[in-house]
């Protein structure tokens, strides 16, 4: 996805919009599914220009969806989860 990001803007915001969050906001999810598509949120915004890039090509364009909107609005939803 680094390599490639500026290329497949589109494919991008459609796998993590269409597969991970929606996986993640899915009454249906198992557990397990859940934890995999945390897994990814997680790898992908361990790099901080990921997410300022996702904030920059999705959230400020009017042609996506809100990725960066999406992925906090769940986690801060779902802050019990995280609970150690």
């Amino acid at each position: 996805m680094n390599h490639f990001r500026h290329h497949l803007k589109q494919e991008i915001a459609v796998f993590i919009n269409g597969v991970f969050l929606k996986m993640l906001e899915s009454g249906n999810s198992t557990y397990h599914h859940r934890l995999l598509a945390l897994q990814v949120i997680h790898k992908i915004s361990q790099r901080a220009i990921n997410m300022i890039e996702f904030y920059v090509n999705y959230d400020c364009d009017v042609q996506y969806m809100n990725i960066v909107e999406r992925i906090m609005e769940f986690l801060s939803n779902n802050e019990s989860l995280f609970a150690l």
